[in-house]
């Protein structure tokens, strides 16, 4: 059963939790992570759901350091149980 259009598009952000590292992935891949042993051992913790295409738009057409505040919110943005 389809449920989402050919068009629709999210991404999930998780960060690691002792480098900070960001990982950006796709909806096969964020199911992949979530069942992971690294997120079993509490590595990698979700920070966030988004669009990219309205995220990237929003990058794109902001500068200087509201960019850049964008950009810390979504690394660092706790998930919403």
């Amino acid at each position: 059963m389809k449920t989402l259009p050919d068009d629709f598009s999210i991404c999930f952000i998780y960060k690691h939790q002792r480098n900070g590292d960001v990982v950006v992935l796709n909806a096969e891949d964020a199911r992949r992570m979530d069942s992971s042993p690294a997120m079993r051992r509490g590595e990698y913790k979700h920070v966030a759901s988004v669009d990219p295409i309205c995220v990237l738009q929003l990058i794109v057409n902001t500068s200087g350091r509201r960019r850049n505040q964008i950009i810390k919110e979504l690394s660092e943005k706790e998930s919403k149980p």
